[in-house]
């Protein structure tokens, strides 16, 4: 499905996703399925693979191919049944660092990073800037991965009928606005204050070590909000 294979696709390879537009956006839910399907293959743990969020793409997939097919599937899936079931995992927050990836745009507030990026399952993202965790810790409400980003998509979106994809449009714009340059990205839509799934904590978490080995995160790391609320500091998580 690569650019390699641009005039196969053009020639006869197009004819088996009726549904699709362009042959990148089957390249990319055939690459972030390939991806779901070598975990399951090899028997890695999915406890902690946001397998819903891995279905919508076979979903979305099914549905470029035939689209009674994939209503069809959605109405006999047994995922969302079975992941109700599996154990919780305490660790129900990323914390990342914020730097330049968080959008904060009035009623609008992203968290935009590269696609592909592996997260675990989580419900919600703190954000640590200038060795500290801040006091807001977003709810996640939605996340997308490999999502064109331009000013044209961004204009189709916020044209849809579905209101997710107005926010997403509207995230995507503003973005746009302040200096991300055009591309592909992962994007996660948080909660502000207010929301009733939005946490709070009392005070910044601070990190009061320094020299060799103090970093505390420089990618992103796991715990529970449970922890946060009550740390002293970021090592008590």
């Amino acid at each position: 499905m690569g650019a390699k294979h641009e005039e196969l696709w053009r020639k006869t390879l197009h004819n088996a996703f009726p549904g699709a537009g362009l042959r990148k956006d089957v390249t990319v839910l055939a690459e972030q399925i390939r991806k779901f399907r070598n975990r399951v293959a090899h028997h890695d743990s999915l406890l902690n693979i946001d397998v819903g969020f891995e279905m919508r793409a076979v979903f979305s997939l099914a549905e470029m191919i035939n689209k009674e097919a994939a209503d069809w599937m959605r109405t006999v899936d047994r995922t969302r049944d079975m992941g109700i079931k599996k154990p919780i995992s305490p660790l129900d927050t990323v914390v990342v660092p914020s730097a330049q990836a968080k959008l904060d745009d009035g009623p609008l507030s992203a968290y935009i990073c590269q696609p592909g990026r592996f997260f675990q399952e989580v419900g919600h993202m703190a954000f640590y800037e200038e060795r500290e965790i801040g006091v807001d810790v977003p709810y996640i409400k939605a996340r997308y991965d490999n999502v064109l980003w331009s000013e044209t998509e961004a204009d189709r979106l916020k044209l849809s009928e579905k209101r997710e994809d107005k926010k997403l449009g509207k995230v995507m714009a503003s973005s746009l606005e302040k200096g991300w340059a055009p591309g592909k990205y992962q994007v996660f839509i948080l909660s502000q204050a207010g929301d009733p799934d939005h946490v709070a904590l009392e005070k910044p978490l601070q990190n009061d070590r320094a020299g060799k080995g103090s970093a505390f995160v420089n990618r992103q790391r796991y715990t529970s909000v449970h922890r946060l609320r009550h740390a002293k500091n970021v090592w008590d998580l």
